[in-house]
């Protein structure tokens, strides 16, 4: 939100100097190298201690310069700032201890700055090859975020990251020996953590840090709201201060991440290139806990910017991924709006909250200078069953519902010096530029909403939301299973589901479909449950989704018997491959590329090998959104390929594959906490899942082919059963997912 005072406008007369993304900028997973205990370098020495990292330090911040700004959090309601930012530039590369590994480099560096709660960073320069990883994670290695990869990079080469936990954090980044350039890593940015992003006692980032008053989305107050929500998202500007912001359809209904914030956060392209978008923070229950920041974006292209009614579009770097069920909120541009709706918003930065308004809102001027009516004021916020819901600093930005659940409208702030926030809610003001006023006024595309969302001009002055469309459908479901607690959500689009199902006291269930819904004899919903059926129109937009591996192998066997005759890698939603394998000596004996179909890539029959030997390979799966890319190292068994270019066993030693790494990793980490059994296996269609897990999962069945069939969000429960007799025969994946990790195994019906 916005303090009062008369800013420079700023005529933005080109785009061209974008930071558009070449793949995107969402974190692959997986754990650093120097975390496995097997790890060795060629000579068969342990990787070197963490102790033998070289430290930079930040100056000590005078404590005066802190206190100011923390007293003009409270004054003002604009971008909540939590951080210091020190300009810097530290070549991570150059400054960092090296260590050999049989397959490539491992670069580490420890970046101190004294009593922050947090240190997060804004890479001026990032240029990654393929088969590069970064991470970045804290001194007791128990708050990690990346692995960040080429998928990565952009045309403007920066990259800002989330807060890592304390005041000491180290930067780890792994390059491949054989890569097509070498990377460049230079950190332009260090933000020292005042406030306390991330809590001591989480790893996530600023929860409670929002006025008593404030209410959880989750709460009853957020119950018809559930869809909207998912298209809000927290912003982390230039690593230092907070805003909010909301995903957008547009008549094209093509899933082009149009994304609407206010103009007093973001206003330039250089701040957007320095921004983080994080989707679906928020508390699962009502006053609960705290919420997951790994589901984010960062960097986006600046599209059209308007102070008279401050206001800012962006587009994202990147797609969000369909497996975050984002949704596209649609729009009302009307002037005239009726009475009641909400503000979805996050204030300090804090999990999702909900704000409700009754009144019909106020035509305002709030900027002086600016005689026309360009803002909607909210200045009677209704108290509800479980708070005030008011708006303050970090709520910036946030978009304003009205009663058809369409935005109108982004916030600005109070204007009037009516920000009294939780200590007055009664008498907190808040000014929304309307959309209405930002939509054909500016006289061109740079400075107004219409070139973007109603592209086609066709005069449309209502859009419906949408969410993004699932990747396949079958013809039936049908469900027998119990649900114990949790929000189960079963979205159908066009097909039926049948149900003989037990909903358990405390669950909350809802199935969509778009043909019919039967419960069958046997189906029960106990006092005390909240379930929900509706046949409903399923109008979707095109959604990113992503490309996962299963296994890599580190072993195969060319020896013409059929089985392992190739390396392969099962995949889902890949589109197209690139593969290098390397000897010891870095001679690239085979490199392969093509197109990917179904389930499963082959990339190498053992073309340029010799059998026993060791092979450093970079493979890279991808599709037109998404990609994932791994160094690894892998052995050939047997005779090896009869069309081997050469012969490496002439040129190594007895002690050729005796130390080499031989490392079993996967795209998406298995967690420990996280595990089940299926069976029977394989099953006529009925079979039973038992699960060991304390957190909430989802679960999900993926066809051969890759296809989702079946996804269920928000479980608790220890044991499933399932009865799919809508399935054909064939195998299946069956996939659990705790946000954290995720475990996949395969299932036969037949």
């Amino acid at each position: 939100m916005k303090v009062i005072r008369i800013r420079k406008i700023v005529l933005i007369v080109s785009l061209i100097m974008t930071c558009n993304a070449i793949f995107g900028q969402i974190s692959q997973g997986g754990l650093p190298y120097s975390f496995s205990t097997n790890l060795k370098k060629p000579t068969g020495a342990s990787v070197i201690l963490s102790k033998n990292i070289p430290t930079i330090k930040m100056s000590k911040i005078d404590n005066g310069i802190i206190e100011e700004i923390k007293q003009s959090n409270e004054i003002q309601e604009g971008n909540y700032q939590f951080a210091y930012s020190f300009n810097v530039d530290i070549n991570i590369k150059t400054s960092s201890i090296i260590d050999s590994l049989d397959f490539g480099l491992l670069y580490r560096i420890s970046i101190n700055s004294v009593h922050a709660y947090s240190i997060n960073l804004i890479f001026k320069k990032y240029i990654l090859p393929k088969g590069a990883k970064l991470f970045i994670y804290s001194l007791d290695k128990e708050y990690i975020i990346g692995a960040f990869t080429s998928n990565n990079n952009k045309i403007c080469g920066r990259l800002p990251t989330l807060p890592v936990r304390g005041d000491e954090i180290i930067v780890e980044y792994f390059e491949p020996y054989y890569t097509e350039f070498t990377g460049e890593l230079v950190v332009g940015v260090v933000n020292h953590d005042f406030i306390g992003a991330v809590s001591e006692g989480s790893i996530e980032d600023d929860f409670g840090s929002s006025g008593s008053c404030m209410v959880d989305i989750n709460c009853s107050e957020g119950n018809n709201w559930q869809t909207e929500k998912r298209a809000v998202c927290r912003i982390v500007k230039d690593g230092n201060s907070h805003c909010t912001g909301t995903l957008l359809n547009n008549t094209n209904n093509d899933g082009r991440p149009y994304f609407l914030t206010a103009n007093h956060c973001i206003s330039t392209q250089s701040e957007a290139d320095d921004c983080i978008f994080i989707f679906n923070y928020e508390s699962l229950s009502c006053g609960g806990g705290d919420g997951s920041t790994s589901q984010s974006i960062a960097g986006a292209t600046l599209r059209a910017t308007r102070q008279q009614s401050d206001f800012v579009l962006l587009e994202f770097s990147h797609e969000p991924l369909s497996s975050w069920n984002p949704y596209y909120a649609g729009w009302d541009r009307n002037d005239n709006q009726g009475a009641g709706g909400v503000g979805i918003h996050h204030p300090a930065g804090d999990v999702k909250k909900i704000s409700t308004y009754n009144m019909t809102p106020i035509n305002s001027n709030c900027i002086s200078g600016f005689p026309q009516n360009n803002f909607y004021l909210i200045n009677n916020w209704t108290s509800t069953a479980n708070g005030h819901g008011v708006t303050e600093g970090g709520s910036s930005g946030s978009a304003l519902f009205n009663n058809n659940h369409q935005v109108i409208g982004q916030l600005y702030g109070g204007c009037s010096g009516h920000n009294s926030n939780c200590s007055d809610p009664t008498n907190d003001f808040s000014n929304y530029g309307k959309i209405f006023a930002s939509w054909d006024l500016g006289g061109s595309a740079n400075n107004q909403l219409q070139n973007w969302l109603d592209p086609s001009n066709g005069l449309i002055t209502v859009l419906n939301g949408a969410n993004v469309c699932p990747q396949g459908t079958v013809e039936h479901l049908n469900i027998t299973h119990t649900i114990n607690s949790g929000v189960v959500e079963i979205h159908q689009a066009t097909k039926t589901i049948t149900a003989s199902n037990t909903i358990k006291s405390g669950a909350t269930v809802t199935y969509e479909a778009g043909e019919s819904i039967t419960l069958e004899p046997g189906f029960v919903a106990e006092a005390g449950s909240n379930f929900t059926a509706q046949i409903k129109s399923f109008d979707c937009v095109p959604g990113c989704h992503p490309v996962s591996i299963d296994l890599l192998p580190n072993v195969f066997t060319p020896n013409g018997d059929g089985i392992n005759d190739n390396l392969c890698y099962p995949v889902t939603n890949a589109t197209s491959y690139e593969f290098e394998a390397y000897n010891r000596w870095g001679t690239r004996v085979f490199s392969s590329s093509g197109s990917v179909s179904g389930n499963m890539a082959c990339v190498w029959d053992g073309t340029g090998s010799c059998g026993g030997c060791w092979y450093a390979v970079i493979i890279t799966f991808s599709n037109e959104c998404d990609e994932k890319s791994e160094a690894y190292g892998v052995t050939v068994f047997g005779s090896g390929n009869k069309s081997a270019k050469y012969s490496e066993s002439s040129n190594s030693d007895s002690t050729d594959t005796k130390d080499k790494l031989l490392l079993n990793i996967s795209f998406e980490q298995e967690s420990q906490n996280l595990d089940f059994e299926v069976f029977p296996n394989p099953t006529d269609g009925n079979f039973s899942l038992e699960i060991k897990s304390t957190n909430s999962y989802s679960f999900e069945i993926i066809n051969s082919v890759g296809v989702l069939m079946y996804k269920i969000d928000k479980l608790n429960n220890h044991k499933i059963e399932i009865n799919k007799t809508g399935f054909a025969s064939g195998f299946y994946y069956i996939r659990l997912n705790d946000e954290n990790s995720v475990v996949t195994k395969k299932i036969i019906i037949h």
